[in-house]
């Protein structure tokens, strides 16, 4: 966020706020350095994985599917 926001001149604090809000919107999560390299503050892309398969009981399968990763990355061979 902070390369877009030096860019646009937005502050950073704003552009997180319209990002969660659109995530929010379609259901969706928009991948950034933050999230892909588990950087900054950032809910990781490995939390949100781990979210989906224990406090929502997804199948492993199902979520891999969602997160565009193989079933072996999430847990399931």
């Amino acid at each position: 966020m902070r390369d877009l926001s030096l860019i646009m001149c937005y502050d950073p604090s704003y552009l997180s706020e319209l990002r969660l809000k659109y995530e929010k919107r379609k259901d969706t999560t928009l991948h950034f350095v933050g999230y892909d390299h588990d950087m900054g503050t950032a809910i990781s892309h490995k939390t949100a994985i781990l979210r989906k398969i224990f406090l929502e009981k997804k199948d492993p399968v199902q979520v891999a599917r969602e997160t565009d990763h193989s079933p072996e990355a999430v847990g399931k061979p």
